[in-house]
């Protein structure tokens, strides 16, 4: 079998690819459902890299302790040039909204080109390459990947101040909504509760919006047949934003969009007197130049984790003393302990009895999902998505949580909505079915 000018180059950074029965390399992405010798683990994070953000091949880390292959580092094939600047920025930015890696390495035919992915591309110019390496001669040799292997590439002196979380996208997108929050709150007048949960459906709104870029259906439906808009924002700024919360509440059912219960009568009337045209400014980043909060202008939201979303829990609603926010690190090895992703159980039933925003809840739900799509790869061979039918099974039949706090509740249910939405796939004829599933009881 010929090896690529694309193969051949990794190698020259002294990665090598996995072979069977190893625990250590590379893996391509190309036909990952087909590999009959990979981990649960490994076979989830190449669809992920693949399919969530093209990347030709994942450079795994392996440990001895029983933990499963965490991927490290994506991997882009240019050796053919098909990759301009634009293309390599919009890499950029999903792959540091999607939160998986802190590297990706663009190949070349005699060079590569490392980013820091966890690094903010705060404007179209700027020079975002990490490291550029020449593949010819000795200087590849520099770029180690046994300091991967071991991770001692991170605490090196040259690259402490780099690969950092305090510049990912979990950080800086919680700190823009907490900023977004206080300020749109001052300027609107609208109480604690209203500002929250219209955050939390803008933040909806435009996942959909995002998720549809490539048919168009969503926005031409809500935005441009039912109110003349070319896109979300515009809607806003047309003073029309409860008008679409309506058609989407009526169509999407759940009361993820609901404003029309009697107690909510104020609550309506008071968006309807204050400024929430606002709210468009800071989602397409057009605030002032001297104090500028921008969110989507950054982010690619369609490639954000869901579990970031449960994340703002810990800065909206922690006020409370007596309130303890989970990280999410130790959510996954807890879920990761108890639901162990190779061993699918079935029936398995999870209770949070006190849920907060639902990060235990969306892990757990997402864990479920991949079980079910463990047991169908291994005896198909073909990776499948579940039905809408059976997301809303698993939700409403195994998910379920407390809480005392409403705003809580309400961002549990958003999280979740969320993740259902991740596994769905939304060509046109989907969009007509997709109905959320009622998760508050009365």
């Amino acid at each position: 079998m010929s090896v690529t000018v694309f193969e051949k180059n990794i190698k020259s950074l002294s990665f090598s690819f996995k072979k069977k029965n190893e625990h250590r390399g590379v893996l391509l992405t190309d036909n990952y459902a087909q590999h009959n010798d990979i981990s649960a683990q490994e076979l989830f994070a190449l669809e992920t890299a693949k399919e969530k953000f093209e990347a030709d091949a994942v450079y795994f880390r392996y440990f001895d302790d029983g933990r499963g292959a965490v991927p490290q580092i994506y991997i882009y094939d240019n050796t053919e040039k098909l990759l301009n600047e634009k293309s390599k920025r919009d890499i950029h930015v999903k792959v540091w909204s999607g939160c998986q890696v802190p590297m990706f390495i663009i190949i070349e035919k005699s060079e590569a080109i490392v980013f820091d992915a966890r690094k903010m591309l705060e404007n179209d110019h700027e020079n975002f390459a990490f490291e550029t390496i020449q593949l010819i001669g000795e200087a590849a040799h520099t770029f180690s990947a046994a300091s991967f292997d071991n991770g001692m590439f991170w605490e090196e002196e040259k690259n402490k101040n780099s690969f950092q979380f305090s510049t990912s996208a979990y950080k800086t997108l919680v700190d823009g909504l907490l900023e977004v929050y206080n300020d749109f709150q001052k300027k609107s007048g609208l109480n604690s509760h209203v500002v929250l949960k219209l955050l939390l459906q803008c933040l909806l709104i435009k996942y959909l919006e995002e998720r549809d870029e490539q048919s168009g259906y969503f926005s031409a439906k809500y935005f441009k047949i039912k109110f003349g808009c070319k896109d979300f924002c515009g809607v806003i700024r047309a003073g029309k934003l409860l008008l679409l919360l309506d058609a989407l509440a009526e169509d999407f059912n759940g009361k993820i969009f609901d404003w029309s219960k009697e107690y909510e009568v104020e609550e309506r009337q008071a968006i309807e007197q204050s400024e929430v045209q606002g709210l468009a400014e800071y989602l397409d980043g057009k605030v002032d130049e001297k104090r500028q909060i921008v969110l989507w202008r950054l982010y690619s939201f369609k490639s954000l984790p869901v579990e970031l979303i449960s994340s703002v829990y810990e800065t909206l609603l922690t006020d409370s003393k007596d309130i303890v926010y989970t990280p999410e690190m130790i959510v996954s090895t807890l879920i990761d302990e108890c639901m162990p992703l190779q061993k699918p159980q079935h029936h398995f039933k999870v209770i949070d009895v006190s849920c907060g925003s639902g990060i235990f809840l969306v892990k757990a739900y997402k864990r479920l999902i991949q079980w079910w799509r463990y047991e169908q790869w291994k005896i198909s061979g073909e990776l499948k998505r579940p039905s809408l039918k059976v997301l809303k099974q698993l939700l409403t039949e195994r998910i379920y949580g407390v809480d005392i706090e409403g705003d809580a509740i309400r961002l549990s249910v958003f999280s979740l909505a969320l993740a259902m939405l991740d596994e769905v796939d939304l060509n046109p004829p989907n969009w007509e079915k997709l109905r959320f599933p009622n998760l508050v009881g009365e």
